[in-house]
Parts: structure tokens; C-alpha cells; sequence
């Protein structure tokens, strides 16, 4: 889903005077022309400054412990110039599978396995800007100190920068199993003797397994998404 087009050309005058229609990309809204619609335009996030590295932190505006962004253009200053394309918030390839198949004799087994592969998601928490980080937290997080100094994850109240704002971006493909059931069908000569026509046993299991690098809950909905187990009777008059 690429852009072709935008608002129309306009005209823009270069250094030496000379008039020439183009047609200009939107950057308050992250639309380029020729890049994808959902395209993620944003500094890319280096790590994270490490204390030996903190005068260099300072001339941009950070401390050890904040997140390291790219100086694109090497001016000593970051500003939206800096910003690249870093990848696409939809995925680039989805699928879907499900089967169902006999075992052995009676036993049935069927699953859905699903995927989206190629997409970024936001990943701010990273950041551990949580302002009341000490009473309010549900999720158990790493974070940077002097003797831990991790390059994925920000000090407690780390900066964001001063008038730049950045996302942090982390990969979030995934395949899931999305449902496994087992089943037992009754052989014909014992329910007949119930008067019965058929008799399944079934178990299943929803959301049974996913896998995925992501690591703050589900990557698809980025909250809670429950496993469960079902168990029932088909039984047919």
C-alpha cells in the first residue's frame, strides 16, 4: 500500500532560482510519497548512553542511562532530518493454517496456526518514564544503573529529549498457536448398544502457545490474552 500521491505538486524554488513542480511529503503525519502507508519514520535508537560516554550524552541533550539516538547527517544535533525510515507497522507477510486429521483409530486432532511476520510495534515502556515507578508498576521490567549498564532499556525516569520526542521500536512478529483440540469418536460397537448414533469426547485448548521475540505481554494486542482449556460431549440420538 504505497503512496502515490498526496495533495498535488506545488512549486519550489531551488538555490538558483529555478522553479520546478514536485510534490511534497507530509511529515506531520508520517506520509511520504513512494513509502508505505503505515511506513514508521523515527530516529533510530542506538542503545543506550553508557556513563563513559556521558559528555557526548550532554552535547545532545541526554545523560548515561537515556536512550542513544542517530545523528544521520553528523551535524552534532538532532532534529527531524535525523529521522529515517526504520520499517512498516503492518506486517509484511501473514499466514494462516489449520488442519484436521485422524490420528490413530478414533483419535481425531486438529489446529489453526497463525502468523504476522515483518512489523514494528511500539515499545515506550522501555523507556521506564513511569512517574510513580515505585507503587504503580504491574509488569516486572529491566532498567539501566551505573553497574548494570543494559543497552535495551532506559534508567528510571529516563529523558525522551528535549522538543525531538522519539518512539522506541522493537520487532514484533509472532506465529501462534492459536487452537489445538483432541477427540475421541466412540466406536460403533459400544454406542450402539446405547442406542446412541455417535459419541465424541473432545478437548481443546485456545491460544496455546505463541512465539515471538516481544517481550511486554501479547504481541498482537499488546495486553492479556488468556490460555484456556475446554472439555465436551457430542453425543448424537
Amino acid at each position: 500500500n504505497k503512496i502515490i500521491s498526496l495533495y498535488g505538486e506545488v512549486p519550489v524554488t531551488d538555490a538558483t532560482g529555478n522553479v520546478t513542480n514536485v510534490e511534497k511529503d507530509d511529515r506531520a503525519n508520517g506520509w511520504f510519497i513512494r513509502q508505505d502507508i503505515n511506513t514508521v519514520w523515527d530516529f533510530n535508537v542506538l542503545g543506550v548512553w553508557r556513563v563513559d560516554e556521558a559528555d557526548v550524552a550532554k552535547s545532545f541533550g541526554f545523560s548515561p542511562g537515556d536512550f542513544k539516538l542517530e545523528d544521520v547527517n553528523k551535524d552534532g544535533k538532532l532534529t527531524v532530518d535525523d529521522k529515517v525510515f526504520l520499517g512498516r507497522t503492518t506486517a509484511k507477510l501473514s499466514f494462516n493454517l489449520r488442519n484436521e486429521f485422524t490420528l490413530y483409530k478414533n483419535w481425531d486432532l486438529s489446529f489453526q496456526l497463525y502468523g504476522r511476520l515483518g512489523q514494528l510495534s511500539q515499545f515506550n515502556e522501555a523507556a521506564n518514564t513511569d512517574r510513580f515507578y515505585d507503587r504503580a508498576q504491574f509488569y516486572k521490567r529491566p532498567y539501566w544503573t551505573p553497574e548494570n549498564q543494559i543497552n535495551d532499556y532506559g534508567r528510571m525516569m529516563s529523558s525522551i529529549g528535549s522538543g525531538i520526542g522519539f518512539n522506541i521500536w522493537r520487532k514484533s512478529s509472532f506465529v501462534r498457536l492459536n487452537n489445538i483440540g483432541v477427540a475421541y469418536n466412540m466406536p460403533k460397537k459400544y454406542i450402539e448398544k446405547m442406542k446412541f448414533q455417535s459419541l465424541k469426547f473432545y478437548f481443546n485448548i485456545q491460544n496455546a502457545l505463541v512465539v515471538s521475540s516481544w517481550e511486554y505481554f501479547d504481541p498482537e494486542n499488546k495486553g492479556f490474552t488468556p490460555s484456556y482449556g475446554t472439555f465436551g460431549i457430542n453425543l448424537t440420538f
